[in-house]
């Protein structure tokens, strides 16, 4: 009676309230480390987790036949990309460069070494650090738009079309160029920083926005100073807020900017 019924799947999931408790659970061992050895041990072993996990995943070729669709195993690139896609990487070292570089660097590129009878040797990936991509956007080399890649390894120059190299981007703004995971973060966290430490300097600051202090006569350098510090007193700081700001007989305070939306 039950030979159609579905079995029950229990969903499971983690949830680590406790930055200790996750770094453990990623084999981090904090002991002695400062936070920046933190952040990045997190960091490559984050892209570890993610090349390991892309480099067990099946890698197949299928073709159209009057049967259907079938595995192509009589083709040679089948044994290629599932077990040496060179003489020198197994598919899971391969697969493992390609991710690393993909998220590390933005994107990955593979060079398609081609034989004089038109056959792949082996497909190679290229050091990242070495790699520059050219966009043809004015036609100098050929065709408006096409693409080349550079690789300058200091000893030697390649130059690749596009069509002989397999690139892997991760995530990208115009489809040629990737972004990098790591320069994205950073950015991010440097802004969101930013943003704090101004937001935290505004509240600091009473609210109150910077502004022009005018006289009609002229301060001696001194006078300047202390009456800077005085005017500071009366307006910066929480406990001034929402007070009346006395200006002295011929003084003139004008605001430089009055919202942090200007800012």
């Amino acid at each position: 009676m039950g030979l159609f019924r579905r079995n029950k799947t229990e969903k499971r999931s983690l949830t680590f309230k406790d930055k200790e408790l996750l770094l453990q659970a990623l084999g981090i061992e904090t002991d002695g480390m400062s936070q920046d050895k933190i952040k990045e041990a997190t960091y490559y072993t984050c892209l570890r987790i993610l090349a390991d996990t892309v480099s067990k995943l099946p890698l197949k070729i299928y073709q159209e036949t009057n049967s259907g669709i079938q595995k192509a195993t009589d083709h040679y690139l089948y044994s290629m990309l599932k077990l040496r896609p060179n003489k020198n990487m197994s598919s899971s070292d391969f697969w493992k460069c390609v991710d690393t570089q993909r998220n590390d660097h933005g994107h990955s590129v593979v060079y398609i070494n081609t034989l004089p009878n038109g056959k792949v040797e082996g497909l190679y990936p290229l050091d990242m650090n070495f790699v520059q991509i050219i966009v043809d956007d004015e036609g100098i080399i050929d065709e408006n738009g096409k693409v080349y890649y550079v690789y300058n390894t200091g000893k030697r120059e390649l130059i690749f079309q596009s069509d002989e190299v397999l690139h892997f981007k991760g995530m990208t703004r115009d489809g040629i160029h990737g972004l990098s995971v790591r320069e994205y973060l950073k950015t991010t966290l440097e802004n969101l920083q930013y943003g704090s430490d101004y937001v935290n300097r505004y509240f600091k600051g009473g609210l109150t926005a910077k502004g022009l202090l005018q006289y009609t006569s002229d301060i001696e350098d001194n006078g300047v100073e202390s009456m800077k510090r005085r005017f500071q007193n009366m307006a910066n700081g929480m406990k001034n807020v929402g007070s009346i700001l006395p200006v002295p007989v011929g003084f003139t305070f004008t605001t430089i900017n009055s919202t942090m939306a200007d800012a």
